[in-house]
């Protein structure tokens, strides 16, 4: 147990990884082109930190077709629930300015890219 811990912590240790972890708390399940257009990051980067967060068990992916999505792990500890949710209440503005980006992203046929 403590490794899995402690590897969850050093996921966590990186902003734009706790930044994810906060986008799908509070969008749920989300395609990786909707993550890089919600928080304005490249695809290769934003793919590369939710490997991160996969290995270490806060993320789970579904692949479908060739798109892959992402949503929280729901059998993460309540600690890291509790973080997520406070990660959203704390950044309010930047969840806001997230959730408008997504709505201003160009429509993709069944929501993937």
């Amino acid at each position: 147990m403590i490794e899995q811990i402690s590897g969850q912590l050093k996921a966590l240790a990186d902003p734009h990884r706790v930044e994810f972890l906060g986008l799908l708390h509070a969008k749920g399940e989300l395609c990786v082109c909707e993550i890089t257009c919600a928080l304005n990051q490249p695809q290769p980067k934003v793919s590369r930190h939710l490997g991160i967060m996969r290995n270490a068990g806060l993320v789970t992916v579904e692949r479908r077709g060739q798109w892959m999505f992402y949503s929280l792990n729901q059998a993460l500890p309540d600690w890291v629930q509790q973080l997520a949710k406070d990660v959203v209440e704390q950044n309010s503005r930047t969840f806001e300015q997230a959730s408008n980006n997504l709505k201003d992203m160009e429509p993709i046929p069944e929501r993937c890219c």
